[in-house]
Protein backbone atom coordinates (compact mmCIF):
# COMPACT_ATOMS: atom_id res chain seq x y z
CA UNK A 1 0.00 0.00 0.00
CA UNK A 2 1.40 3.38 -0.99
CA UNK A 3 2.08 6.19 1.47
CA UNK A 4 0.79 8.92 -0.85
CA UNK A 5 -1.94 8.92 -3.47
CA UNK A 6 -0.85 9.13 -7.11
CA UNK A 7 -3.41 11.55 -8.57
CA UNK A 8 -2.57 10.55 -12.15
CA UNK A 9 -3.98 7.11 -11.30
CA UNK A 10 -7.14 8.73 -9.94
CA UNK A 11 -7.53 10.69 -13.17
CA UNK A 12 -7.21 7.47 -15.18
CA UNK A 13 -9.89 5.86 -13.01
CA UNK A 14 -12.25 8.80 -13.63
CA UNK A 15 -11.61 8.60 -17.37
CA UNK A 16 -12.55 4.90 -17.36
CA UNK A 17 -15.75 5.53 -15.40
CA UNK A 18 -16.78 8.47 -17.59
CA UNK A 19 -15.94 6.72 -20.86
CA UNK A 20 -17.65 3.49 -19.82
CA UNK A 21 -14.80 1.23 -20.94
CA UNK A 22 -11.03 0.87 -20.79
CA UNK A 23 -10.80 1.04 -24.59
CA UNK A 24 -12.65 4.35 -24.87
CA UNK A 25 -10.69 5.78 -21.94
CA UNK A 26 -7.46 4.82 -23.70
CA UNK A 27 -8.61 6.71 -26.80
CA UNK A 28 -9.27 9.80 -24.68
CA UNK A 29 -5.87 9.55 -23.01
CA UNK A 30 -4.07 8.70 -26.29
CA UNK A 31 -2.53 5.55 -24.83
CA UNK A 32 -3.08 1.81 -25.33
CA UNK A 33 -5.80 -0.11 -23.41
CA UNK A 34 -3.07 -2.21 -21.80
CA UNK A 35 -1.48 0.97 -20.40
CA UNK A 36 -4.81 1.96 -18.85
CA UNK A 37 -5.24 -1.52 -17.36
CA UNK A 38 -1.75 -1.31 -15.89
CA UNK A 39 -2.61 2.07 -14.32
CA UNK A 40 -5.70 0.54 -12.70
CA UNK A 41 -3.61 -2.34 -11.29
CA UNK A 42 -1.16 0.18 -9.83
CA UNK A 43 -4.10 1.99 -8.20
CA UNK A 44 -5.26 -1.29 -6.62
CA UNK A 45 -1.73 -1.93 -5.34
CA UNK A 46 -1.55 1.61 -3.94
CA UNK A 47 -4.87 1.35 -2.07
CA UNK A 48 -4.55 -2.28 -1.04
CA UNK A 49 -7.96 -3.26 -2.46
CA UNK A 50 -9.80 -3.58 -5.78
CA UNK A 51 -11.18 -0.14 -6.66
CA UNK A 52 -13.19 -1.46 -9.64
CA UNK A 53 -15.26 -4.62 -9.55
CA UNK A 54 -13.64 -7.38 -11.61
CA UNK A 55 -15.29 -8.52 -14.84
CA UNK A 56 -18.16 -6.02 -14.73
CA UNK A 57 -19.18 -4.09 -17.86
CA UNK A 58 -19.49 -1.15 -17.88
CA UNK A 59 -16.87 -0.53 -15.17
CA UNK A 60 -18.31 -0.17 -11.67
CA UNK A 61 -16.71 0.82 -8.39
CA UNK A 62 -16.44 -1.71 -5.59
CA UNK A 63 -18.04 -0.74 -2.28
CA UNK A 64 -14.64 0.30 -0.93
CA UNK A 65 -13.89 2.00 -4.25
CA UNK A 66 -16.95 4.22 -3.86
CA UNK A 67 -15.74 5.48 -0.49
CA UNK A 68 -12.23 5.90 -1.88
CA UNK A 69 -13.34 7.95 -4.88
CA UNK A 70 -15.29 10.39 -2.73
CA UNK A 71 -12.05 11.48 -1.03
CA UNK A 72 -9.89 11.00 -4.13
CA UNK A 73 -12.02 13.47 -6.11
CA UNK A 74 -11.49 16.06 -3.36
CA UNK A 75 -7.75 15.44 -3.45
CA UNK A 76 -7.69 15.79 -7.25
CA UNK A 77 -9.63 19.05 -7.11
CA UNK A 78 -7.39 20.35 -4.32
CA UNK A 79 -4.34 19.65 -6.47
CA UNK A 80 -5.88 21.61 -9.34
CA UNK A 81 -6.59 24.54 -7.03
CA UNK A 82 -2.99 24.39 -5.77
CA UNK A 83 -1.72 24.65 -9.35
CA UNK A 84 -4.07 27.56 -10.02
CA UNK A 85 -2.95 29.45 -6.90
CA UNK A 86 -0.90 32.50 -7.79
CA UNK A 87 -1.83 32.53 -11.45
CA UNK A 88 -4.79 34.00 -13.27
CA UNK A 89 -7.59 31.60 -14.15
CA UNK A 90 -10.05 32.33 -16.93
CA UNK A 91 -13.74 31.60 -16.41
CA UNK A 92 -15.91 31.74 -19.54
CA UNK A 93 -19.24 33.38 -18.76
CA UNK A 94 -21.84 33.16 -21.49
CA UNK A 95 -24.54 35.79 -21.75
CA UNK A 96 -27.68 36.47 -23.74
CA UNK A 97 -28.66 39.90 -25.04
CA UNK A 98 -28.84 42.82 -22.63
CA UNK A 99 -27.33 41.40 -19.45
CA UNK A 100 -24.85 42.16 -17.99
CA UNK A 101 -26.02 45.71 -18.62
CA UNK A 102 -22.54 46.94 -17.68
CA UNK A 103 -19.25 45.16 -17.31
CA UNK A 104 -19.58 45.16 -13.52
CA UNK A 105 -22.91 43.93 -12.25
CA UNK A 106 -23.09 43.90 -8.41
CA UNK A 107 -23.00 40.13 -8.00
CA UNK A 108 -20.09 39.87 -10.47
CA UNK A 109 -18.22 42.51 -8.45
CA UNK A 110 -18.84 40.41 -5.34
CA UNK A 111 -17.45 37.38 -7.15
CA UNK A 112 -14.37 39.34 -8.29
CA UNK A 113 -13.70 40.35 -4.68
CA UNK A 114 -13.91 36.71 -3.56
CA UNK A 115 -11.76 35.37 -6.41
CA UNK A 116 -9.22 38.04 -7.41
CA UNK A 117 -7.20 35.51 -9.37
CA UNK A 118 -10.08 34.65 -11.71
CA UNK A 119 -10.70 36.63 -14.89
CA UNK A 120 -14.18 36.54 -16.38
CA UNK A 121 -14.32 36.22 -20.15
CA UNK A 122 -17.75 37.21 -21.45
CA UNK A 123 -18.97 35.21 -24.44
CA UNK A 124 -22.25 35.97 -26.23
CA UNK A 125 -24.56 32.99 -26.76
CA UNK A 126 -27.04 32.23 -29.50
CA UNK A 127 -30.74 32.27 -28.58
CA UNK A 128 -31.15 28.59 -29.43
CA UNK A 129 -28.00 27.36 -27.65
CA UNK A 130 -28.03 29.15 -24.32
CA UNK A 131 -28.47 26.02 -22.17
CA UNK A 132 -26.57 23.71 -24.54
CA UNK A 133 -23.49 25.96 -24.38
CA UNK A 134 -23.29 25.48 -20.60
CA UNK A 135 -24.00 21.74 -20.64
CA UNK A 136 -21.47 21.05 -23.41
CA UNK A 137 -18.69 22.96 -21.65
CA UNK A 138 -18.51 25.63 -24.35
CA UNK A 139 -18.76 28.08 -21.44
CA UNK A 140 -18.23 27.49 -17.72
CA UNK A 141 -21.40 29.33 -16.71
CA UNK A 142 -24.14 31.30 -18.41
CA UNK A 143 -26.42 34.24 -17.74
CA UNK A 144 -29.50 32.81 -19.42
CA UNK A 145 -33.02 34.03 -20.06
CA UNK A 146 -35.59 31.40 -19.02
CA UNK A 147 -37.76 29.55 -19.71
CA UNK A 148 -35.53 26.63 -20.68
CA UNK A 149 -37.01 23.55 -22.33
CA UNK A 150 -34.83 21.19 -20.28
CA UNK A 151 -32.90 22.10 -17.12
CA UNK A 152 -31.53 18.59 -16.49
CA UNK A 153 -27.94 18.86 -15.32
CA UNK A 154 -28.15 22.61 -14.65
CA UNK A 155 -28.21 24.59 -11.42
CA UNK A 156 -30.14 27.87 -11.86
CA UNK A 157 -30.07 30.97 -9.63
CA UNK A 158 -32.14 34.03 -10.51
CA UNK A 159 -29.95 37.14 -10.61
CA UNK A 160 -32.34 39.67 -12.18
CA UNK A 161 -36.06 40.36 -12.47
CA UNK A 162 -36.96 43.10 -14.92
CA UNK A 163 -39.96 44.44 -16.85
CA UNK A 164 -40.74 43.72 -20.45
CA UNK A 165 -40.72 46.51 -23.03
CA UNK A 166 -42.01 46.85 -26.59
CA UNK A 167 -39.70 48.06 -29.36
CA UNK A 168 -41.51 50.03 -32.08
CA UNK A 169 -40.34 52.06 -35.04
CA UNK A 170 -39.74 55.73 -34.25
CA UNK A 171 -42.29 56.51 -37.00
CA UNK A 172 -45.01 54.38 -35.39
CA UNK A 173 -48.07 56.14 -33.90
CA UNK A 174 -47.25 54.25 -30.68
CA UNK A 175 -43.79 55.79 -30.40
CA UNK A 176 -45.12 58.91 -28.65
CA UNK A 177 -46.91 56.97 -25.92
CA UNK A 178 -45.36 56.91 -22.46
CA UNK A 179 -46.11 53.22 -22.01
CA UNK A 180 -48.28 50.46 -23.47
CA UNK A 181 -50.68 47.75 -22.38
CA UNK A 182 -51.12 44.37 -24.03
CA UNK A 183 -54.38 45.55 -25.59
CA UNK A 184 -52.42 48.32 -27.36
CA UNK A 185 -50.34 45.81 -29.33
CA UNK A 186 -53.22 43.42 -30.09
CA UNK A 187 -53.20 42.53 -33.77
CA UNK A 188 -49.76 44.00 -34.51
CA UNK A 189 -47.17 41.84 -36.26
CA UNK A 190 -44.48 40.62 -33.87
CA UNK A 191 -40.85 39.69 -34.44
CA UNK A 192 -39.87 36.10 -33.57
CA UNK A 193 -36.48 34.64 -32.57
CA UNK A 194 -35.01 32.51 -35.35
CA UNK A 195 -33.45 29.16 -34.32
CA UNK A 196 -34.80 29.47 -30.77
CA UNK A 197 -37.11 27.01 -29.04
CA UNK A 198 -40.65 27.88 -30.25
CA UNK A 199 -41.91 27.74 -26.67
CA UNK A 200 -39.26 30.30 -25.67
CA UNK A 201 -40.42 32.68 -28.42
CA UNK A 202 -44.06 32.25 -27.42
CA UNK A 203 -43.16 33.08 -23.82
CA UNK A 204 -41.52 36.33 -24.81
CA UNK A 205 -44.34 37.58 -27.05
CA UNK A 206 -46.98 36.14 -24.68
CA UNK A 207 -48.53 33.86 -27.27
CA UNK A 208 -51.37 33.27 -26.71
CA UNK A 209 -52.35 36.62 -25.28
CA UNK A 210 -54.73 36.92 -22.32
CA UNK A 211 -57.43 37.89 -24.83
CA UNK A 212 -57.07 34.50 -26.51
CA UNK A 213 -56.24 36.11 -29.87
CA UNK A 214 -53.40 34.47 -31.82
CA UNK A 215 -50.13 36.32 -32.31
CA UNK A 216 -49.05 37.06 -35.88
CA UNK A 217 -45.32 36.73 -36.54
CA UNK A 218 -44.34 39.27 -39.17
CA UNK A 219 -40.65 38.37 -39.40
CA UNK A 220 -37.86 36.39 -37.74
CA UNK A 221 -34.38 37.48 -36.70
CA UNK A 222 -31.29 35.47 -35.75
CA UNK A 223 -29.49 38.24 -33.82
CA UNK A 224 -30.49 41.29 -31.82
CA UNK A 225 -28.87 43.54 -34.43
CA UNK A 226 -31.14 42.03 -37.09
CA UNK A 227 -34.14 42.39 -34.80
CA UNK A 228 -33.56 46.07 -34.04
CA UNK A 229 -32.94 46.91 -37.71
CA UNK A 230 -36.14 45.10 -38.72
CA UNK A 231 -38.20 47.04 -36.19
CA UNK A 232 -36.65 50.36 -37.28
CA UNK A 233 -37.59 49.81 -40.93
CA UNK A 234 -41.07 48.28 -40.58
CA UNK A 235 -44.32 48.22 -38.62
CA UNK A 236 -43.26 45.01 -36.88
CA UNK A 237 -42.83 45.26 -33.10
CA UNK A 238 -40.57 43.34 -30.73
CA UNK A 239 -41.33 42.36 -27.13
CA UNK A 240 -38.12 42.13 -25.12
CA UNK A 241 -36.52 42.93 -21.76
CA UNK A 242 -35.82 46.39 -20.37
CA UNK A 243 -32.06 45.77 -20.25
CA UNK A 244 -32.08 44.83 -23.94
CA UNK A 245 -33.55 48.23 -24.74
CA UNK A 246 -30.73 49.86 -22.77
CA UNK A 247 -28.00 47.91 -24.51
CA UNK A 248 -29.44 48.06 -28.04
CA UNK A 249 -30.41 51.70 -28.50
CA UNK A 250 -31.14 52.73 -32.09
CA UNK A 251 -32.16 56.13 -33.52
CA UNK A 252 -35.00 54.49 -35.43
CA UNK A 253 -36.40 52.48 -32.49
CA UNK A 254 -38.33 53.49 -29.37
CA UNK A 255 -38.63 51.16 -26.35
CA UNK A 256 -41.86 51.52 -24.37
CA UNK A 257 -42.71 49.85 -21.03
CA UNK A 258 -45.37 47.14 -21.28
CA UNK A 259 -47.12 47.84 -18.00
CA UNK A 260 -49.36 44.79 -17.65
CA UNK A 261 -46.88 42.16 -18.84
CA UNK A 262 -45.25 39.74 -16.37
CA UNK A 263 -41.65 40.44 -15.43
CA UNK A 264 -38.92 38.35 -17.06
CA UNK A 265 -35.76 36.98 -15.43
CA UNK A 266 -32.08 36.29 -15.95
CA UNK A 267 -30.61 33.21 -14.27
CA UNK A 268 -27.05 32.16 -13.60
CA UNK A 269 -26.71 28.63 -14.98
CA UNK A 270 -23.90 26.26 -14.07
CA UNK A 271 -23.43 22.54 -14.54
CA UNK A 272 -24.75 20.90 -11.39
CA UNK A 273 -21.79 18.49 -11.21
CA UNK A 274 -19.14 21.23 -11.65
CA UNK A 275 -17.83 21.69 -8.09
CA UNK A 276 -14.78 23.85 -8.87
CA UNK A 277 -14.19 26.54 -6.26
CA UNK A 278 -14.51 29.27 -8.89
CA UNK A 279 -18.02 28.08 -9.74
CA UNK A 280 -18.89 27.70 -6.05
CA UNK A 281 -17.85 31.33 -5.48
CA UNK A 282 -19.93 32.46 -8.45
CA UNK A 283 -22.96 30.62 -7.06
CA UNK A 284 -22.40 32.14 -3.61
CA UNK A 285 -22.30 35.64 -5.08
CA UNK A 286 -25.51 35.00 -7.03
CA UNK A 287 -27.28 33.58 -3.95
CA UNK A 288 -26.17 36.58 -1.88
CA UNK A 289 -27.55 38.98 -4.49
CA UNK A 290 -30.83 37.06 -4.55
CA UNK A 291 -31.08 37.14 -0.74
CA UNK A 292 -30.41 40.89 -0.68
CA UNK A 293 -33.23 41.52 -3.15
CA UNK A 294 -35.77 39.37 -1.30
Amino acid sequence: MGKYLNLALVDTLLQVLEAGSVTRAAERLHVTPSAVTQQLRRLDESTGFEVLRRGVTPPQLSSRGQSFLTHAREALEASRLALDAGREVELRLGFLNGYPRTGREPFLEDFAAQMPGVRLKLQQLEWGRQAAAVLSGEVDAGLLRPPLADTTGLELITVLREPRVVAVSASSPLAHRGSLLLEDIEGLSVLGALNADPAWTRYWVMDPRPSGHPVHYGSWAATMEEAVSTVAMSEIIMVTAESVGIRYSHPGVVYLPLDDAPYCTVALATRADDRREQLAALRRAAHAALSART
